[in-house]
């Protein structure tokens, strides 16, 4: 689990285990965005993972994004609003260009929901990545 704001208060509510899943916390000492976060948990992760923000709920199953990765290098699960959170940029064929957290003009109405699963190759695009 990726700490970084307030997390004393998250480490003192789950402790070691939740639900008998051992907790590895993963120390984010500056909030420098998705990209960082993800890039912190890279000496933890050994073939697919699945990053959901913490500050989300979801009723449904992650199952069919799950399964969808093995037909991509990435799976994200994807809102069409109008409001200023992160949007995704694609091209015409659906393919993910870009994630902007908060941007000053909307470039999409395509937002992230906080739930992706990833491939652990995506450590290598993190760290070429700028901050944000």
């Amino acid at each position: 689990m990726i700490v970084g704001y307030e997390a004393a208060q998250i480490v003192d509510r789950f402790g070691d285990a939740f639900a008998g899943v051992p907790i590895t916390y993963v120390h984010q000492r500056e909030q420098l965005g998705l990209g960082h976060a993800v890039l912190q948990t890279n000496r933890h992760v050994d073939g697919t993972f699945l990053p959901v923000n913490g500050d989300n709920v979801f009723s449904g199953s992650v199952a069919p994004a799950v399964a969808a990765v093995g037909e991509a290098d990435a799976v994200l699960v994807v809102e069409e609003v109008a409001a200023t959170t992160g949007v995704i940029e694609m091209h015409e064929q659906g393919h993910v260009t870009g994630l902007v957290e908060k941007p000053i003009e909307l470039s999409s109405t395509l937002v992230t929901t906080g739930c992706y699963v990833l491939l652990d190759n995506v450590f290598h695009v993190c760290a070429a990545q700028a901050v944000g």
